[in-house]
């Protein structure tokens, strides 16, 4: 494949596929190539490197991101110019992640926490230890302690902050690789129930008291929002027992509901009506026995 063509594809997904695919395959020039022309779009945030399909952000990001991660990390040897590299798009990645360690879909948290594993791998070492202490800025004796070593690196630690909304200072100290994150949970009022704009009033329009009688069902559709019509509506009729529905009056010919009931469907103990649009405030009935 040809430079004009590896450079100029117009779309960050496609060429991150690419520059993951040519290093499995060994192709470091193509490879080269397409890291070079990520640098060209790359959005820089301070120590953080990510990219995206759009400048404003979009849901691929993560998952763009995570494929030049693995394009940067799949090529051995690694040097310490790549793991730099690489580090940088993982300080944007992790602060990408949810509080259970997720990310927003399924797909790039596949993708993301394959990306995250293959570093971890690259970095790992049984040696050294590191200690991590959180404190509160504006209360005195509130420091947490997190240390990590080669008996507890794989074990998650956590440690509910008290002073909350305040001000905390993080310091790191060590040799090894740790991943932190603090989340933040909170309430939100209740939202407020909004009122229904679509009502279904059914009426029987004879006396069901006689018995072998006929009952004529008057079902009323009524439609108040915002909107100048709605979608389709299907109305469901579940009959009682013992009854059957005789959809004649909704049949062909439709003329006296027509174009209001585009289609019946009736099957076991229901009658499935089809409505056209409906607006407000017009009422729109049928009947059927």
């Amino acid at each position: 494949m040809c430079w004009p063509v590896v450079g100029n594809l117009g779309n960050t997904y496609t060429m991150a596929l690419l520059a993951y695919t040519f290093s499995l395959a060994g192709e470091t020039s193509t490879r080269a190539q397409l890291l070079n022309a990520f640098d060209n779009v790359a959005i820089s945030e301070g120590t953080k490197l990510h990219w995206s399909q759009t400048t404003s952000g979009d849901t691929l990001a993560v998952e763009i991101s995570s494929y030049v991660l693995l394009a940067v990390l799949s090529v051995q040897p690694l040097t310490t110019a790549n793991l730099g590299y690489a580090n940088r798009i993982v300080n944007w990645l992790v602060t990408q992640q949810n509080p259970y360690g997720g990310f927003s879909s399924t797909q790039d948290t596949v993708v993301a926490l394959h990306a995250l594993s293959l570093l971890a791998v690259e970095v790992f070492s049984l040696e050294g230890s590191s200690t991590v202490t959180v404190q509160s800025l504006s209360v005195a004796g509130e420091v947490y302690n997190f240390d990590v070593n080669r008996d507890n690196r794989l074990l998650y630690q956590e440690k509910p902050l008290k002073n909350v909304p305040g001000r905390y200072s993080v310091r790191g100290k060590g040799s090894t690789c740790v991943s932190m994150q603090v989340a933040c949970f909170y309430n939100i009022p209740t939202p407020i129930k909004a009122s229904r704009t679509l009502g279904v009033e059914v009426k029987v329009a004879r006396d069901c008291k006689v018995r072998g009688a006929d009952l004529m069902l008057n079902i009323t559709v009524k439609y108040n929002g915002a909107k100048p019509t709605t979608n389709m509506v299907v109305v469901n009729v579940k009959l009682l027992s013992g009854f059957t529905a005789d959809t004649s009056l909704l049949g062909s010919p439709l003329d006296t509901f027509a174009p209001l009931v585009q289609r019946v469907e009736t099957g076991d103990d229901h009658v499935l009506m089809y409505m056209k649009e409906n607006k407000p405030p017009k009422k729109e009935t049928m009947d059927f026995e």
